[in-house]
């Protein structure tokens, strides 16, 4: 949960640059050209369908910080006293009890790391550089304006690289939720509200996840088909 706010703030700036990079779809289209220069049409296509994958990835940022952040109950819901009345309890596998409220246990990272990392092993690397790579040749790829052909290292990498969609099958999350479930089962969150629900937090968290990783291979795929590699 620590790096959450600086998640926060950063979806902040990307909705800012989101708003800028839309308002530019008019000036970059070809058709308000008055006169063709010397360079080639702007890729308009490849950019609109760039930032509708790009919305896509914001949304699913923005349901990782709902499944992540710690929803304080509202005092004229339920007062302080209530709270602490109705404190929560949880069977531990061996039969005995363990305390906790809607502060705590409720981190999705923080519950699901363990399981998250049998997943990623030795490939958390290459899905970093997989996307390091996609947003790079994104770029490159708007950026050429000559007929000559794109010469890019990134964009050249693109045709030997996995799309990020073959880490995170609808098995391969299935089998993540499965196996969470099976070591949080002994948390009772049926009389929490929906935003303090670990079970409901950990499936919004996980599919927000996966949803990314298949947008930055849709993203992948549409810089493969720019006729450019």
């Amino acid at each position: 949960r620590s790096n959450l706010p600086d998640l926060q703030n950063a979806l902040i700036e990307a909705e800012t640059c989101m708003s800028r990079a839309k308002q530019l779809c008019v000036e970059a289209d070809p058709k308000q050209r008055i006169m063709a220069g010397p360079h080639t049409p702007f890729r308009i296509d490849l950019y609109k369908a760039a930032l509708d994958i790009l919305q896509g990835c914001m949304t699913c940022f923005n349901l990782v910080i709902i499944s992540e952040k710690v929803w304080i109950v509202n005092a004229s819901v339920r007062e302080v006293d209530d709270e602490e009345a109705n404190e929560e309890f949880a069977m531990t596998p061996n039969g005995g009890t363990i305390a906790y409220s809607s502060a705590e246990n409720h981190s999705v990272l923080k519950i699901a790391t363990g399981t998250m990392e049998t997943l990623m092993v030795n490939v958390e690397e290459e899905i970093m550089h997989t996307v390091e790579q996609v947003s790079d040749a994104l770029q490159a790829i708007l950026r050429h304006r000559i007929e000559a052909k794109l010469d890019h290292p990134s964009v050249q990498e693109l045709a030997r690289m996995k799309l990020l969609d073959q880490y995170f099958t609808s098995a391969r999350v299935d089998k993540w939720l499965i196996q969470v479930g099976k070591e949080t089962e002994h948390i009772h969150t049926d009389r929490h509200e929906l935003t303090n629900n670990l079970q409901a937090r950990l499936v919004v968290g996980t599919r927000a996840i996966a949803q990314l990783h298949w947008r930055v291979a849709q993203l992948h795929s549409l810089c493969l088909k720019a006729n450019v590699v």
